[in-house]
């Protein structure tokens, strides 16, 4: 598998989104610092081809600054399949969102409850509160030295599953890069989630073994009343997920080194029974349906994503045809049922 780890430029390239209105849906990310760039159509044919949706779409990519991963796809599609994820719980099986790193959460959290005061279809939960613990290994010195903590905010629109966050007494200084002229104050897609309910974690081993993501941090979090991870996946007594990231392989293991595009995986332990939303994360729905990378050797990781078998292997692999913007691509399924396209780089 060497040659397809090498391939992969960067992480995360890509949040796909739904939308029923291209110019209103890029107004919201507007706020977030993004920016209109290419725009791309396919015909219904093509569509069904490359994405299994049999409909006419036209997809705006929405830039950031410089930044070259943890950026939006937007798709319109003619005729959509499915309302998608909305606002379902960040544990369901199926889940996506983006977390984007803000010089002010309050700010942010601002904007959301005069929205959801307005009437707009928007919830919220949060801004939830981390001062990092000496049971977590942080001597804290209240009023004689900085605080490590970090601040964490939810929403959730029909359309955009969004967490911001703010870090204090850590310098995350590469970790997307804030737009301070847009209104919110904030980055790139940092890290984007994804939820699965099980006991084997080896069902998210693809992304290393065949699409090249570096394995980052590992960690276990139990049902602790209070605490931001636990509270944010409603953990109740019993249960328990495995998180693990997922990098860019040029990127750090200290705070200060780390990149923006990270794939953030959640396995929950001991689940009680939910509805499985993955058909409803997927193209051809509104709202967050989609990741993508981008490769060096497009042939060579069709492949490699053909011929792994384990956990009953990746589906629903396209042959490799031009997509919205005419660049080469390919999608499939994941082991672990989520939809994914490869790009040429």
């Amino acid at each position: 598998m060497t040659s397809t780890k090498s391939a992969l430029m960067g992480g995360l390239f890509e949040i796909g989104i739904g939308v029923s209105d291209l110019e209103s849906a890029a107004a919201f990310w507007r706020a977030w610092g993004y920016r209109t760039g290419a725009r791309g159509t396919l015909k219904a044919e093509q569509a069904r081809l490359l994405y299994g949706v049999a409909s006419d779409v036209t997809s705006v990519r929405l830039n950031h600054q410089s930044a070259t991963h943890g950026l939006i796809r937007l798709f319109e599609w003619a005729r959509p399949v499915g309302a998608g994820l909305g606002h379902a719980p960040l544990r369901s099986t199926g889940s996506r969102w983006s977390v984007h790193r803000t010089a002010d959460i309050m700010n942010v959290f601002n904007h959301a409850e005069a929205a959801r005061q307005q009437g707009r279809d928007i919830q919220l939960r949060g801004p939830l509160i981390n001062v990092r613990s000496p049971a977590r290994g942080y001597a804290q010195q209240p009023f004689a030295a900085p605080i490590r903590a970090s601040h964490n905010f939810q929403m959730t629109l029909p359309e955009a599953r969004v967490v911001a966050m703010q870090r204090f007494g850590v310098s995350m200084a590469r970790y997307g890069t804030i737009n301070e002229e847009s209104l919110l104050r904030a980055t790139e897609g940092c890290h984007m989630g994804l939820v699965v309910t099980g006991e084997d974690f080896g069902i998210f081993d693809f992304y290393t073994e065949v699409l090249g993501f570096k394995a980052g941090k590992k960690v276990h979090i139990d049902h602790e009343p209070g605490y931001t991870p636990s509270e944010f996946f409603d953990l109740q007594p019993g249960e328990h997920f495995t998180e693990c990231d997922f990098e860019d392989p040029a990127s750090g293991d200290t705070p200060n080194t780390q990149l923006p595009g990270r794939l953030r995986a959640f396995l929950i332990h001991n689940a009680r029974p939910q509805p499985d939303l993955r058909p409803q994360s997927r193209p051809g729905v509104l709202g967050n349906c989609l990741y993508t990378v981008r490769v060096g050797e497009l042939t060579a990781l069709r492949k490699a994503v053909i011929a792994y078998a384990k956990h009953g292997g990746a589906r629903d692999v396209t042959e490799i045809m031009a997509d919205e913007f005419g660049t080469a691509a390919f999608s499939f399924t994941a082991p672990d049922g989520y939809a994914w396209a490869a790009i040429q780089a």
